[in-house]
């Protein structure tokens, strides 16, 4: 499935780099809010997810928000990451994220 990311929104908070919009042409849908995480030697792409705060402990917890299997997360992921080094926004947060994610 071709998917094309319209935007980012750089957070940079823990392995959390920022957030994507991804444009799915043969469905004509946009998910917005994917998470673009980096982590030692990994880099991956989620669905959105929700925050709950556990009233007892305080603890934050997040949830998916569109779920699928392993297998198909991983594919998604794959295919997010391709997308995002082909966008094209304001050329000097893009080339340092990328610069970062791609070393």
């Amino acid at each position: 499935m071709q998917m094309q990311v319209v935007n980012f929104r750089p957070v940079n908070k823990g392995s959390l780099q920022g957030f994507l919009d991804i444009f799915f042409p043969s469905l004509n849908w946009t998910v917005t809010g994917c998470g673009l995480f980096v982590k030692g030697d990994r880099r991956w792409v989620s669905m959105p997810s929700r925050s709950k705060k556990d009233p007892d402990t305080g603890q934050i917890t997040y949830s998916d928000v569109i779920t699928m299997p392993q297998e198909q997360r991983s594919k998604f992921s794959y295919a997010a990451l391709q997308a995002y080094k082909e966008y094209t926004p304001a050329p000097q947060v893009h080339q340092e994220v990328i610069d970062f994610l791609f070393r």
